[in-house]
């Protein structure tokens, strides 16, 4: 899928994206996308008016000036770089409750792309340090997470063929979006099979097959287009590559 920059509409930006000024510190977990508390996270966010973003548009693009927060309240983004010969590769998706920001000294290192209509807050770095502590600490944290996430998760795809890929897009996705998983969990895949393909390197076509085969052995099912129902989550874990107890 090829797209360009210059057809992809940006939303509007407010003037003030000036940074803190703090050096991330590396993370120390064994976990992968580990979400920080709810509670201080969102509560960080809540004075913040809530702004619209449509489908299709972007509400940054990599390159731009910025660095102010966002809060996803609702919907489904991508954060993508686009090669120089217009294919599109999808780094990570960004779903409800997700902190993000992806700059680096005021710059965005990613294009984030509205997949469906989404429901954001901002906070502008230089708030932060107005925060109560708790609320500083999980914004700073989670923030700091990002560039650690999205290198891990992608050198984890990198070492996967393309069937143990697609078990652990849909693996690590349930956990992002209702926790443990159990016999009977459904997962909504909101993006497209082309969004997934962008995002595991695979084909269209590749990724088609590879969901078949899952419902094919009963690992899976479908309840329609956009909902996966894991019949053995146990199952999908050893065909990701990841033992009983990972989440």
């Amino acid at each position: 899928m090829q797209i360009h920059l210059r057809h992809m509409k940006r939303a509007a930006r407010p003037p003030n994206t000036v940074g803190l000024g703090y050096e991330p510190d590396p993370p120390n977990r064994s976990a992968l996308l580990q979400q920080v508390p709810a509670s201080p996270l969102i509560s960080a966010f809540s004075a913040h008016r809530p702004e619209t973003l449509a489908a299709g548009r972007a509400l940054f693009v990599e390159g731009d000036p910025g660095s102010d927060i966002h809060l996803l309240e609702s919907g489904l983004i991508a954060l993508s770089h686009i090669q120089p010969n217009g294919k599109r590769m999808i780094a990570s998706f960004i779903v409800s409750n997700d902190v993000f920001s992806l700059s680096h000294d005021g710059t965005r290192l990613l294009t984030a792309e509205a997949l469906q209509e989404c429901r954001l807050r901002r906070v502008h770095r230089v708030e932060l340090s107005h925060l109560p502590a708790n609320q500083f600490e999980a914004v700073k944290g989670a923030v700091d997470r990002e560039p650690w996430d999205i290198q891990t998760e992608t050198l984890m795809h990198l070492h996967k063929d393309a069937d143990e890929s697609i078990s652990y897009f849909l693996v690590r996705l349930a956990g992002r979006l209702i926790g443990p998983t159990s016999r009977g969990s459904r997962v909504r895949l909101d993006m497209s099979r082309v969004d997934i393909a962008d995002h595991l390197g695979l084909t269209v076509e590749t990724v088609c097959r590879g969901l078949k085969r899952l419902r094919s052995d009963r690992v899976i099912d479908a309840a329609g287009p956009h909902n996966v129902i894991i019949l053995e989550p146990e199952q999908l874990k050893r065909r990701a590559g990841l033992g009983p107890d990972s989440d």
